[in-house]
């Protein structure tokens, strides 16, 4: 399954087992990456609907907590790069 963002990205949809919860939620998203290594590490992106960067940084745990608690109430996307590959869920702010 590929997926193009609205930026023209070209994402391979849940690559790396990413699931987000609880999905809608007002405050904390949980991010769990279930098939992240040890050492690894990959760049996660917050994007709106639009395909806006909200944020992107570099996560090395397979589990990690974002405050949404401040984003207006809409869809957004989480986009997990690993090298060249690309995975991207979706969740709804409250």
């Amino acid at each position: 399954n590929t997926l193009v963002t609205p930026n023209g990205i070209s994402v391979v949809n849940n690559h790396h087992g990413i699931f987000l919860y609880p999905n809608p939620t007002s405050d904390y998203l949980k991010i769990k990456v279930s098939d992240l290594k040890a050492n690894e590490h990959v760049q996660l992106t917050l994007f709106t609907l639009n395909g806006q960067i909200l944020s992107s940084h570099d996560i090395r745990t397979s589990e990690e907590m974002m405050d949404v608690s401040s984003l207006k109430p809409g869809l957004y996307f989480i986009q997990i790069q690993d090298g060249g590959v690309s995975t991207m869920e979706k969740f709804i702010k409250e």
